[in-house]
């Protein structure tokens, strides 16, 4: 039985809409039949005509033609995306990257609960989110993977210090970080030379390489379903600074003393990762200097202490760069393609085995 998603008409390139290309890949290498179908012609929707170079076929809006024994999969916060899989009674099956966009646009009057509508999500922060607080039925978990042969470590320069951020990402935040540190550092008795590495309107190589040549990397971004850039920061030999965008609770561990005071009382505590071998690396070790998100002050003075630690000031207190470093390096190294794949040949067989679909 076939896969159907839906491909939203997104006018540019985004993360989410290359994690629905990669899992109509890896349903295609795994045997099941796949197709596509989307709003707007694929010379209209960013990488669509190069996906279906590969092989895949698009079917026809907004009549594509399901059945009942469809799996219908749509991306979080197009309600009306899944008109067509209702219709055809398939399962339908939701996709929530950002767990913030799944009610966005909802009608008035309308309640998730009461529709037929089963839903993954990205990160396990963002299944406590559907289950604990929509009350909404959760069959399985698709985490990102990092290309861990592209993001990796480079040559960082000596003479100064280079703190990568991403513009597009609450960017007022970030500027207003920028301004308190620059304010503070000339007060330093041997203040490092500074370099703000904005990473925006570049090619993934190009940002793979900022990456593995910068020190920091600032997390502003909010919200956030399992943030992948701070995951590909750690990969390349960043501290990462800044907040989760509550998603980002999935692996990160805050190392300042005291640890993890943002996590989020009502969602499952960060031990609870390591349940299984593939998980041993989400342990408490703390794997960067994490904020409560939209706390500007708290994540200025966590990045100088980053900056401290970077130029070899003592910090009684606090823990050793080279355990952040290393305990981060592991992170992003459990966010493998292999893993992500896994996640979706057993998530699957579930939908196979509960009758419906497939």
């Amino acid at each position: 039985m076939r896969t159907v998603i839906f491909i939203p008409p997104l006018p540019r390139m985004s993360g989410g809409l290359a994690v629905l290309y990669q899992l109509a890949r890896l349903l295609a290498e795994q045997g099941r039949e796949t197709a596509l179908t989307s709003s707007l012609p694929p010379e209209s929707v960013p990488g669509l005509k190069e996906v279906l170079a590969e092989g895949f076929t698009l079917l026809p809006w907004p009549k594509p033609g399901l059945r009942p024994d469809d799996c219908y999969v749509t991306p979080e916060g197009w309600l009306n995306a899944l008109a067509p899989g209702l219709e055809a009674g398939a399962r339908c099956v939701v996709y929530v990257q950002n767990w913030s966009f799944l009610l966005s646009g909802l009608p008035t009057g309308v309640d998730l609960k009461k529709l037929p509508l089963s839903f993954i999500a990205v990160s396990h922060p963002v299944a406590c989110f559907l289950e604990s607080m929509l009350e909404l039925p959760v069959v399985g978990i698709i985490p990102p993977a990092v290309d861990t042969q592209r993001f990796r470590p480079g040559e960082k320069p000596c003479d100064h210090l280079r703190v990568a951020w991403m513009p597009r990402k609450n960017k007022a935040m970030g500027e207003e970080i920028r301004r308190l540190v620059e304010a503070v550092l000339p007060r330093w008795e041997q203040p490092p030379r500074l370099v703000w590495v904005p990473l925006h309107q570049l090619s993934p190589q190009e940002v793979a390489r900022e990456m593995g040549r910068s020190h920091i990397f600032l997390a502003t971004g909010f919200p956030e379903g399992c943030p992948l850039p701070p995951l590909e920061a750690m990969a390349s030999g960043c501290l990462v600074v800044g907040g989760s965008g509550f998603g980002g609770w999935d692996y990160m561990r805050d190392a300042k003393p005291g640890g993890n005071e943002a996590w989020p009382a009502w969602i499952s505590p960060p031990d609870a990762r390591a349940k299984s071998p593939e998980d041993a690396s989400f342990s408490l070790c703390g794997n960067g200097f994490f904020q409560a998100d939209g706390d500007t002050l708290g994540t200025a003075r966590a990045l100088l202490q980053g900056l401290r630690l970077w130029t070899g000031a003592p910090a009684p207190g606090w823990p050793e760069l080279s355990k952040i470093l290393e305990a981060a390096g592991s992170t992003a190294a459990a966010y493998t393609k292999t893993r992500q794949a896994e996640a979706v040949a057993s998530l699957w067989r579930a939908l196979a085995a509960s009758g419906r679909g497939l």
